[in-house]
């Protein structure tokens, strides 16, 4: 149970540090995606969750999209390994900004109780399964919109 913990601990610490250094503007702009559109968000997780498998099985049925089929089943399964900590990182920005915390560093400490809060909601009985399907169709659809946002953008 604790080797879970701390799993979780090291793995949201070294993805924050290397979301900072990669993606800095993801960091700053995933607390409005959920401020602004958090239903929205969760809307699109689920689209997302039903949606990529089908068609990624689709295509790998016609043979001729296969590549396209294998890359949108790698992606789906890199967006499902990280939507809790999206959502640590989302609730860390919101409290960092409540208490005026603007360092890195000191956001990066604030991380380690913000994801301990969240493994510990996800472990209660019943409500832990409510809680866990909202922090991962939140997580996926917090990565979805900010990637139509990019383009969009550009």
């Amino acid at each position: 149970m604790y080797l879970e913990l701390y799993g979780t601990i090291a793995f949201d610490l070294a993805l924050y540090l290397l979301l900072c250094l990669i993606a800095p503007k993801f960091v700053k702009k995933a607390k409005d995606y959920v401020s602004v559109h958090g239903l929205l968000a969760v809307a699109i997780g689920l689209a997302f969750t039903i949606l990529v498998p089908i068609i990624a099985f689709i295509f790998l049925l016609t043979g001729v999209l296969a590549g396209i089929g294998v890359f949108m089943a790698l992606v789906y399964s890199v967006v499902l390994m990280i939507n809790a900590f999206i959502v640590s990182v989302v609730a860390n920005e919101f409290i960092a900004d409540k208490l005026k915390i603007d360092d890195k560093f000191k956001k990066g400490l604030l991380l380690v109780p913000v994801s301990l809060v969240l493994w510990a909601l996800r472990k209660i009985p019943f409500i832990g399964g409510i809680i866990s399907i909202f922090v991962f169709l939140a997580g996926v659809g917090v990565v979805c919109t900010y990637q139509y946002d990019k383009r969009k953008e550009a």
